[in-house]
Parts: structure tokens; sequence; C-alpha cells
């Protein structure tokens, strides 16, 4: 049976609509949208910061600077976040990913 999708996805579905990237600006509001996203998940997963830092064998401060958009994610570490979060590798990336 599907797992009910909660209030919490829904409103986060309304706040960060789609929308295309035309300049800076609507970068910088793309990029809060990843970190939002990770809190989504995470909160969702009852994972803390620590907890998600050891089950994906990186260092604890990566995830804190990433969460406080102080850095971006490795394209090894979005791949491993996006395998364990069964979700696209481009939600956790700066660039789309090319072949």
């Amino acid at each position: 049976m599907a797992r009910a999708i909660s209030k919490k996805y829904h409103a986060l579905i309304k706040r960060f609509a789609l929308r295309p990237i035309r300049n800076d600006r609507d970068f910088a509001e793309a990029r809060k949208i990843m970190t939002e996203v990770l809190r989504f998940i995470m909160e969702e997963n009852q994972l803390s910061q620590n907890q998600l830092a050891k089950e994906m064998e990186i260092d604890q401060g990566l995830v804190s600077n990433f969460l406080s958009g102080k850095r971006s994610l490795s394209k090894a570490n979005a791949l491993k976040f996006a395998e364990r979060f069964k979700v696209s590798v481009e939600l956790f990336l700066d660039k789309p990913m090319v072949n």
C-alpha cells in the first residue's frame, strides 16, 4: 500500500513551486530549496545531521555546511544522497549532470 503523502510535503511543494531560473537571485532561491528539501527528507526519515553523516560515511560538518548554504555537495556525495533517499541526484547539485 502506498504511504500517505504528509501535509508537510504538500506545504513544501506549495512553498517551492517549480519555476525557471533566469538570474542569480532565482539561482539563490533554488539553492535554498535544495537545503529545505534535504531538511524535509531528514525529518521524514527521523535523521539528525550526525546520524545522516554516519550513515553516509561523510563528515557531519559537510551536512551542516550544505544545510546552512555555506557549501555545495560534490557529485559523489550528491549521488550518495540521491541513492539513499531514492530521489534524483540533480536535487542536490548546483548544475545538471552532463553525460
